[in-house]
């Protein structure tokens, strides 16, 4: 079973357009912002991954 953290479930749905919670803007403390940005890279890398797979860059 995978542990999600609440912030990695909102990540998830931002990507998959399920949700739009991206609009409220950067009001996240100093800590909870790096591990967005740790999480966006993580997110970016596997896009990019998928996108060569499909072909596409």
């Amino acid at each position: 079973m995978t542990n999600l953290t609440q912030e990695k479930i909102r990540l998830a749905e931002a990507l998959n357009h399920k949700a739009h919670w991206r609009r409220w803007g950067p009001y996240l403390s100093d800590r909870q912002g790096s591990e967005i940005a740790s999480l966006r890279t993580l997110l970016l890398a596997k896009t990019l991954r998928e996108r060569e797979r499909q072909g596409r860059t």
